[in-house]
């Protein structure tokens, strides 16, 4: 979770582009970017200023006359006055970035080097607005769809009506995605509406699809599969076939043990070592699962 142009649902959802949450360059080689020193001057107080912060967010552990500390665990966010968007960044982005870990993308650059500063009068009021009641930085024009849309969920009609009338179609509301919030809800008339007439249903990093199989809809589970979903096993949490197997849902372990097998990994982190699909699948004690599970190791 958590690419880069993705949306943002680390502590919460919000209509926010993901940036700079993974590694994605190797600091061995020596990088030939050069960054303007007033992106990097721009950013470093953005970073020093993070707009949340989170025990469990990004850290880095770095060393100062001998002594080991560790850093980070804050977020900043980075508006883009030409596109109307924002960016939503880990504050230890900027130590990426200096140690060649990280290369942002152009349109971050040039977010940060045309917006407002950390301490100007623009940004300070998105700063102060910056809370859960105002949706983490939405206006009153952008809130008063949310709601309107939300409330129209249960009148199809009405919500299709007013979605495409106001082009609300890839709109954040508090569940994430339309799509995320209507599979939620178990709403799947509305849901494969929304895929059908082209919700970007990678937005949010393949989420839409863990909900699916959460929520044991394997219509939905399937038509998401076949329209292309980012399906990516870089974590445990993120595999919808570790998520398949948890959730004893046979036929979509089949489906992706059979056409997904990049998923067939074996994960060692701080709570597992070598932890293999088989692995996962034998803890649920489910004869089927395990069999079919075997059946596609072979």
């Amino acid at each position: 979770m958590n690419s880069d142009m993705t949306k943002y649902c680390y502590q919460h959802f919000e209509n926010a582009y993901n940036i700079g949450w993974n590694v994605n360059f190797d600091s061995t080689v020596e990088s030939k970017e050069t960054f303007d020193s007033i992106f990097i001057e721009k950013l470093t107080l953005y970073c020093e200023n993070p707009l949340n912060s989170d025990l469990n967010g990004v850290c880095r552990e770095t060393e100062i006359d001998g002594k080991k500390y560790v850093k980070g665990f804050g977020e900043i966010r980075i508006i883009d006055l030409k596109k109307k968007i924002r960016y939503a960044a880990p504050n230890v982005i900027i130590d990426d970035i200096l140690n060649g870990k990280y290369i942002p993308p152009i349109e971050f650059v040039d977010a940060v080097l045309t917006g407002p500063t950390f301490d100007s009068e623009e940004y300070q009021e998105f700063y102060l607005n910056y809370s859960e009641k105002n949706f983490w930085g939405e206006n009153e024009e952008n809130l008063k769809k949310i709601v309107k849309v939300l409330e129209l969920a249960g009148d199809f009609e009405g919500f299709k009506d007013y979605i495409l009338n106001n082009d609300l179609i890839n709109i954040v509301v508090p569940k994430g995605s339309l799509l995320n919030y209507t599979i939620t809800e178990g709403k799947e008339k509305e849901a494969l509406w929304l895929i059908e007439n082209g919700i970007d249903i990678n937005a949010f990093d393949g989420l839409e699809l863990m909900t699916a199989i959460k929520k044991n809809n394997n219509i939905i589970a399937k038509k998401l599969i076949d329209e292309g979903i980012v399906i990516n096993s870089r974590e445990m949490k993120d595999n919808p076939l570790v998520s398949a197997i948890r959730f004893s849902n046979a036929f979509l372990v089949e489906e992706l043990m059979k056409n997904y097998r990049n998923l067939i990994v074996t994960y060692s982190n701080e709570y597992v070592r070598n932890c293999s699909v088989l692995d996962i699948a034998e803890r649920t004690k489910n004869e089927k699962i395990i069999n079919i599970v075997k059946k596609y190791l072979v």
